[in-house]
């Protein structure tokens, strides 16, 4: 089977950059650039003597009701946005210096762009939102600290994590994920002189998952969990990795067991298709197969679109220490809309490229393929975990790191099972 061509290595490397950049860009244009305080300099702000600082919640009044922040005032972002003159500012707000805040940040920030641009220039956004005020001065605020933050109808955000809880986040943060880390690294340097298109794939997915896994260890260690790049850099290390790894799966079965690319071995498939058309000018099975498979994943893409965000952030302990769970909407909408849109457009290209291609149209349509999957391969995984753990986070950590130690060693079985075919000791230099 032929190499990938220098020029799709190109136009690989060039998608890479700049799907990646879409997501940073996006947020330094429309929130990071944004005048902003902490949650703890707006919490010291409106507590200062002679204070004229207050807190405009710009969520829904349902939403103020059940569930904020002590001394706030409540303008839904509905009616900020409605807003053609500094004039029309509420009485209430006069005069103050308005710190907005919102769930997460983003609509806050949405409201403070437009306030600003109606001249109100002491509008400020409060960062990461109502989800970030159970962590103060970099530390997460006890059950009593918080009930002197919180107000409203629902119950303090505060769980109780049992021992096993605990003791099942400390192995899988260290333990298990030391472990994966270092045989994706060995088996990164047992594949990094490898010539084949499908271990070349494999050794790219590793490469990109531990990226990112590094990233996340990174984010952890130095951040508690709450640097917004470096958890960008460990989702997206997942999606490059997803997609990779598609790739070489595709090429793996390919070459070892269907023989579809390779023009003088006969196509697994040929006893289903009953003529082939390497030898005479009939349709192929398996190309038709794929004019079904695209628009599946197509279809199946809507349904992280159909998703909406929800805020959810509590603080718990472990093993005597106050620790934050989250999960940003920023990080939602990242791995539900921005990974929906960017697995529509691959999958939309590489049906195209099916139709209208004229030579070998699938050997190009899979990689277009291959880079769809990625993102709704890793929005789908993220989906499932939060949806089924949204209100014990803890369980989204496990189980996460469980499935990627899975993945990592079931590389590692396939490629010591299968080494004689896979790894032939003259294949490298």
């Amino acid at each position: 089977m032929a190499a990938i061509s220098d020029r799709a290595k190109l136009y690989i490397i060039l998608a890479i950059i700049v799907v990646g950049l879409i997501p940073p860009s996006a947020y330094y244009f429309l929130i990071a650039r944004v005048p902003s305080v902490t949650p703890s300099q707006a919490w010291e702000i409106i507590n200062r003597s002679g204070s004229s600082a207050i807190l405009v919640d710009v969520r829904d009044a349902e939403d103020y009701r059940r569930m904020r922040i002590k001394g706030s005032g409540n303008w839904p972002l509905s009616e900020i946005m409605a807003l053609t003159a500094a004039e029309s500012l509420p009485e209430r707000f006069g005069g103050k210096d308005l710190l907005m805040i919102g769930d997460s940040g983003t609509t806050s920030a949405r409201a403070t762009r437009k306030l600003r641009n109606l001249s109100l220039a002491d509008a400020r956004n409060v960062k990461d939102g109502i989800a970030a005020f159970n962590i103060l001065d970099g530390e997460a605020l006890s059950p009593g600290e918080m009930s002197k933050v919180f107000a409203g109808n629902d119950p303090i955000p505060f769980r109780e994590s049992p021992a096993y809880e605990q003791w099942a986040i400390f192995v899988t943060g260290f333990v298990i994920k030391p472990i994966y880390m270092l045989i994706s690294l060995v088996m990164i340097i047992i594949l990094w002189r490898r010539k084949s298109v499908g271990l070349t794939a494999l050794k790219w997915a590793l490469v990109f998952f531990l990226s990112g896994e590094l990233a996340c260890a990174v984010n952890y260690i130095f951040f508690v969990g709450h640097s917004h790049l470096s958890e960008y850099l460990h989702s997206y290390g997942m999606v490059l990795c997803f997609a990779f790894a598609t790739y070489a799966i595709i090429e793996g079965v390919d070459t070892h067991f269907v023989k579809f690319s390779s023009p003088e071995e006969k196509c697994a498939a040929l006893g289903l298709c009953r003529s082939c058309y390497k030898y005479t000018d009939v349709p192929c099975g398996l190309k038709r197969l794929f004019f079904f498979l695209i628009p599946t994943s197509f279809l199946l893409t809507f349904m992280l679109l159909s998703t909406g965000p929800k805020m959810v952030s509590y603080n718990s302990r472990i093993f005597g220490r106050l620790y934050n769970y989250s999960h940003s909407v920023i990080y939602q909408r990242f791995e539900t809309h921005y990974c929906a849109v960017i697995a529509l457009a691959f999958f939309a290209i590489a049906f195209f490229v099916l139709i209208f291609k004229k030579e070998d149209p699938v050997s190009a349509s899979k990689i277009f393929f291959a880079g769809g999957m990625g993102p709704l391969g890793f929005g789908l995984l993220r989906l499932v975990l939060f949806g089924s753990y949204d209100g014990n986070l803890v369980w989204l950590n496990v189980w996460e790191e469980v499935t990627e130690l899975m993945f990592v060693v079931g590389i590692g079985v396939i490629l010591w099972i299968f080494r004689y075919a896979l790894l032939p000791t003259g294949e490298h230099p």
